[in-house]
């Protein structure tokens, strides 16, 4: 079967139906290539005997198999998106992937859907790239790490990234950003996310398991489960693709609420909270525990000192800010036009040693 093609304004994506993967995948502002496709399989299953906590294991590395494509077909084709959706077995469980590309996005999306019935086994979804030389970042809570791409099992956030060289010495990277996964491990250029474990619910090593209550164990991440992932292609490094940004927006869906059209005061689109600065992410908005008014949490994303204008069109109120590499600060936003903008501590009292008002 003939391979099947995602392009729109800024990425072109192929995949190959008999892997159910990409065999490409290009950044159409460069020219970059960044897809291997699947020299160690996509969807890997691998053997965990390990407990609930994984004591003891530095990574996952025994293969068990991989998930076999069935089906790949376009559901979609449109002037907003298009969209295919790849389907892939392995034993009784299940796989579907649906690739969307945005009419303008500048990231695959795919949203997951597997139906996992193994036991004692982990799988891992595999993110081959064509880059040598890479460094791997992980976020961390409020910040990033760089890590060895030594292949171990770490922790992170909501992305992972590699950023290297390209065969022709050029610099560039993906990002891999998701919305409820938290073990990845890096291997030269190559990102593994660790999106399903089951071992033995509440089984703690040493303890061994008896065979005899094989049946019997309630077994973790076990039938249908959802969750999506993004790939981010960019030139540099992760900075700048607006990486912490985007995976904000991925693991925070807008709020959709049905109104029926009637006259108002508001206009049809309004941004009410902006910093200006891509860097400077606001983290917090809420009503300060005294009701006077609004606090916001401003977190640094880059790693670098930063300058930006916090306009809240809700209160008709901005104010200047500067933040250090990755600082983060609290603000109190009175209720009343006249009264000044404080800096406030985590408790929202009265910072000392910031400034006394903007």
């Amino acid at each position: 079967p003939a391979a099947l093609v995602l392009e729109i304004d800024h990425l072109r994506v192929v995949v190959d139906p008999e892997t159910g993967w990409l065999s490409s995948l290009v950044d159409k502002a460069t020219g970059a290539e960044l897809a291997l496709g699947t020299p160690h399989g996509h969807a890997v299953v691998l053997e965990d005997p390990s407990d609930t906590w994984s004591h003891d294991v530095r990574s996952y590395e025994d293969e068990a198999g991989r998930f076999a494509c069935s089906a790949v077909r376009r559901v979609e084709d449109g002037p907003v998106r298009s969209t295919l959706v790849v389907e892939s077995t392995f034993g009784a469980s299940r796989l579907t992937e649906r690739l969307v590309l945005g009419r303008r996005a500048r990231h695959l999306e795919v949203r997951v859907t597997l139906d996992w019935r193994e036991r004692l086994r982990a799988l891992k979804l595999r993110f081959p790239s064509a880059l040598a030389d890479a460094t791997a970042t992980f976020s961390i809570p409020y910040g990033q790490l760089e890590r060895p791409a030594d292949g171990s099992e770490e922790p992170a956030q909501s992305w992972v990234d590699v950023s290297g060289a390209l065969p022709d010495g050029r610099r560039a990277g993906w990002s891999l950003l998701n919305d409820s996964k938290h073990g990845f491990d890096v291997s030269g250029s190559e990102i593994g996310m660790t999106s399903a474990r089951s071992p033995v619910y509440a089984w703690h090593d040493p303890q061994p398991l008896d065979p005899a209550l094989r049946e019997e164990y309630h077994y973790l991440d076990q039938g249908i489960q959802e969750f999506t992932y993004a790939l981010v292609p960019h030139d540099g490094d992760w900075r700048s693709a607006g990486t912490v940004r985007l995976a904000e927006q991925l693991n925070q869906v807008p709020l959709v609420v049905l109104e029926h059209f009637h006259p108002g005061e508001l206009p049809p689109a309004r941004a009410f909270c902006s910093s200006g600065d891509r860097s400077v992410v606001v983290s917090v908005v809420k009503v300060a525990e005294d009701g006077s008014g609004l606090v916001l949490r401003l977190v640094e994303t880059s790693g670098e000192r930063a300058a930006a204008t916090i306009e809240l069109a809700l209160l008709g109120r901005s104010f200047e800010v500067e933040l250090a590499p990755s600082e983060v600060k609290t603000f109190l936003v009175p209720l009343q036009p006249g009264e000044l903008v404080r800096e406030v501590s985590l408790l929202e009292w009265d910072d000392p040693s910031g400034p006394d008002a903007r």
